[in-house]
């Protein structure tokens, strides 16, 4: 593909993103893409949109969930995801715990690149849950 090289350098940095996330990218220099080429990397682009839009909103529902979770057992705000799952493990009520980790591990299962979770939690890990 011949074009300014602010262009290609573009189109490369979206390359090597969709590639590093997973999602097909084509071989090669950017200089040597066809046309089908830049067609099929904007089809893994916006592969990778969709899903993280859906992943957005699981993350978006687990942190509600968690608020609840927090609510209900009387928990500060500030508690960290690890307090939330200590006190979960170490409670009396097994049921009821057991009840809200099925919730949350739901909603972990039904995202479409399970391993964003890590990456998400790493990049909000200064937001309080």
């Amino acid at each position: 593909m011949r074009g300014s090289g602010r262009v290609n350098e573009q189109i490369e940095q979206i390359a090597h993103i969709v590639h590093e996330q997973g999602y097909w990218k084509p071989s090669g220099r950017v200089q040597n893409y066809h046309m089908q080429d830049v067609y099929h990397l904007g089809k893994s682009a916006h592969k990778l949109f969709n899903d993280y839009e859906v992943l957005d909103r699981r993350v978006e529902q687990l942190q509600a969930w968690l608020r609840h979770i927090k609510q209900c057992r009387q928990m500060e705000a500030e508690t960290t995801l690890r307090g939330v799952f200590e006190c979960l493990a170490a409670a009396i009520d097994t049921a009821e715990a057991q009840e809200e980790v099925n919730a949350i591990a739901e909603l972990l299962e039904q995202a479409t690149r399970p391993g964003w979770f890590r990456q998400l939690f790493v990049h909000r890990s200064s937001k309080k849950i």
